[in-house]
């Protein structure tokens, strides 16, 4: 991810960054055991209806569950 001047958004060293995007808040697992998250991109180029299979420069993805912050 970069702002439109192409500088690259997140933190780290040289061209590899790390970026945190929330994806849903204040979600509640109520029954306890394993769950299965899929992850998949939907990018596109700009007047393009196909989207970009391979996203070039990305090395990893990660996801996470945190628990809130206590307020």
């Amino acid at each position: 991810m970069a702002k439109p001047n192409g500088e690259f958004l997140g933190t780290g060293f040289a061209e590899v960054k790390e970026n945190k995007l929330w994806y849903k808040e204040n979600v509640v697992f109520n029954e306890s055991g394993e769950y299965i998250v899929k992850i998949q991109q939907a990018m596109r180029e700009n007047g393009k209806a196909n989207g970009v299979v391979n996203l070039e420069g990305i090395t990893d993805v990660g996801f996470r569950i945190e628990e809130p912050a206590a307020k």
